[in-house]
């Protein structure tokens, strides 16, 4: 029991670095060792470690955990030893949980702890008590963020990016799945669906694709949103589900009008980045003229 109950305090020492000691009347030594944060709706375990090492038998050595509005344990909430002899020892794990709705920040688990000395190893004494506070911080859920850029307005009859970017701010997260849908009068080019096997810990991936406006004009501008999809597994494999909604304004398109791929629209007529000689045959001259001047305006 000695050497599994070390072991215990030794493993969770290492993984979450805080352990509260304190020397009771008689010799005995209590160790807790507890995590230092968790993250709310987590569970998480509380390790103790009893040793008399004093001259005398101890008896109805008992650990109450009171858990407060933050945390809950997730089965029992005390330890009882009923007889502890000279030079014993006792370990054991208890499990809480910090609540969904737990507030960010420190809050405190208080263990009120009880012994009675048996004098001689005979004599009961009077009952000793002492509190212990344990300080564990609440942090909220592994934070994964997502940017989504889109031009502030389009127009029809022309073709723009769309570019979604998701953050991993605080853990690894794995089986991420992207859903794109755009609304019905617009068209995408690409997948909607983007699927990664993971996304480390303060990295990021992004995926970009193209929409494409109807060709028919409008008389009015209106707004078209753009839902976004993600889930996946966080670091401690729960599934996680996240949406947001973006927009822009459809609006018409006026006279002249630059297109993301270099091209021009002129009126009704649209010259490609690469113009050839019949397309600039087929624009009225008087359009041409008016590119011209607007072009050389724009060099001064």
């Amino acid at each position: 029991m000695i050497l599994t109950a070390f072991a215990l305090s030794a493993c969770f020492c290492a993984a979450y670095g805080e352990t509260v000691r304190q020397t009771m009347e008689g010799g005995m030594d209590v160790e807790i060792t507890h995590a230092d944060s968790v993250v709310a709706g987590r569970t998480f375990p509380i390790t103790v470690l009893i040793q008399n090492n004093g001259w005398e038998d101890k008896q109805n050595v008992s650990l109450t955990f009171d858990a407060g509005s933050a945390f809950t344990p997730v089965l029992d909430d005390s330890i009882l030893v009923p007889i502890m002899h000279q030079g014993g020892s006792y370990g054991r794990t208890l499990e809480f949980a910090a609540r969904p709705d737990a507030s960010p920040g420190i809050h405190f688990i208080n263990v009120d702890y009880s012994q009675v000395l048996l004098a001689g190893n005979n004599d009961p004494q009077e009952p000793t008590k002492t509190s212990i506070a344990i300080p564990i911080t609440v942090q909220e859920r592994a934070r994964v963020s997502i940017h989504t850029t889109i031009p502030e307005s389009i127009f029809t009859g022309a073709e723009f990016p769309v570019t979604v970017e998701i953050i991993s701010d605080d853990a690894d997260i794995s089986d991420v799945e992207l859903q794109i849908l755009p609304p019905q009068d617009i068209q995408f080019r690409g997948e909607t669906l983007h699927t990664f096997s993971s996304i480390q810990k303060g990295s990021s991936v992004s995926v970009t694709s193209r929409i494409t406006t109807p060709d028919q004009e409008i008389a009015e501008e209106y707004r078209v949103p753009f839902q976004i999809h993600l889930t996946y597994s966080d670091d401690a494999g729960d599934l996680v589900t996240d949406s947001e909604t973006v927009s822009t304004t459809l609006r018409p398109r006026t006279f002249m009008e630059l297109t993301t791929d270099g091209g021009i629209w002129v009126g009704s007529f649209f010259i490609a980045p690469y113009v050839s000689l019949g397309t600039l045959i087929g624009i009225p001259a008087g359009a041409i003229l008016t590119l011209i001047v607007r072009r050389r305006t724009g060099r001064r």
